[in-house]
């Protein structure tokens, strides 16, 4: 099997070597002035801050998010913040380019700030259903009370 994919590719090199050639000569790239390597040094730094500062609640808060998906349990927390890091780079990048970096940023913020909320309310949700369910068993009328189910239906619709 993998006699035949380097035959392939030995293959494809060979029928591809003639687009790659070149009827002219290279032209010399041109020199970089001070002032575009300095601008693009500075943009260089504020993308890796602003996205390390931008980017890892927003990474953070989803990656909490995907631990709890039963699909995702035999996979590693670093691979699943790999895999969330690398989709929320590669959709900044795609919207700055396209001009929807506004827009972007403003749903980044949303889900920043809906976070602690969301989280708090799964919380809420998970540790009652907890509570809930040990009082029942336990056999206490306060926490694990469960309400008579309706004989009939039409029991049900009054």
């Amino acid at each position: 099997m993998n006699r035949r994919i380097l035959v392939i590719v030995f293959v494809l090199l060979l029928l591809a070597t003639p687009a790659l050639a070149q009827d002219t000569d290279p032209v010399p790239p041109t020199p970089i002035t001070v002032e575009e390597a300095a601008e693009l040094l500075l943009a260089a730094i504020t993308a890796i801050g602003l996205g390390g500062l931008a980017g890892a609640p927003v990474t953070t808060f989803l990656v909490n998010l995907a631990k709890r998906i039963k699909a995702l349990e035999s996979v590693s927390a670093s691979t699943i913040q790999l895999v969330i890091g690398t989709l929320l780079t590669a959709l900044f990048w795609v919207a700055q380019r396209y001009g929807f970096e506004a827009q972007f940023n403003s749903v980044s913020e949303l889900i920043v700030a809906a976070g602690p909320i969301l989280l708090s309310l799964f919380a809420t949700l998970s540790g009652s259903a907890v509570i809930y369910n040990t009082a029942k068993k336990a056999g206490d009328p306060a926490f694990g009370y469960q309400r008579p189910l309706p004989a009939t239906p039409r029991e049900f619709v009054r």
